[in-house]
C-alpha cells in the first residue's frame, strides 16, 4: 500500500511509509474490531514498505525502528482477533528480536527497554495461544 509514489527519493518515500504505517498502527489502536483489524494490517503493509529501502547496513537507527514498529502492527493484529493470531506473534517476535538486536546500538537504554517489555509480551501471548 502506497499513497506517495515511489519514484521520490528512496529515503524520502520509505520515510513517508513509515510514518504512514505508525499513523494506521494508532489509528488500529483506536478502532475496534474488523476495521481495527483493517488498518492493522495496512499498517504492516506500509512498514514493510519501508523496510524495501531501510537496509540494515545503510539505514540501521530506521530499519530498527521500522522493525520495531512492525512488531508492534503484527502484534495489534494478533489481539485484534485475527483467526492466526500465533502466526502474527511468530512473526512480531522475530521483528522485535531483530529490533532489539540493533536498537541497543542507537537508542538510549530506555528505549531498548520498551522492546524488551514488546518481546517478553509475545512470549507470554505465543504461550498462551492454544
Amino acid at each position: 500500500m502506497s499513497l506517495v509514489a515511489k519514484e521520490r527519493p528512496p529515503l524520502a518515500w520509505a520515510a513517508l511509509q513509515h510514518n504512514l504505517g505508525a499513523v494506521l498502527l494508532h489509528l488500529g489502536l483506536w478502532t475496534c474490531g474488523t476495521e481495527g483489524v483493517a488498518e492493522a494490517e495496512r499498517a504492516v503493509a506500509a512498514l514493510r514498505g519501508s523496510l524495501d529501502i531501510y537496509g540494515h547496513d545503510a539505514h540501521p537507527a530506521q530499519w530498527a525502528e521500522a522493525h520495531r514498529c512492525l512488531a508492534l502492527a503484527l502484534e495489534l493484529v494478533g489481539d485484534l482477533g485475527a483467526e492466526d493470531a500465533d502466526r502474527h506473534y511468530s512473526e512480531a517476535l522475530v521483528h522485535a528480536r531483530a529490533a532489539l538486536e540493533e536498537l541497543g546500538n542507537h537508542l538510549p537504554r530506555s528505549g531498548a527497554d520498551d522492546v524488551v517489555e514488546l518481546e517478553q509480551r509475545l512470549v507470554a501471548k505465543l504461550a498462551e495461544v492454544p
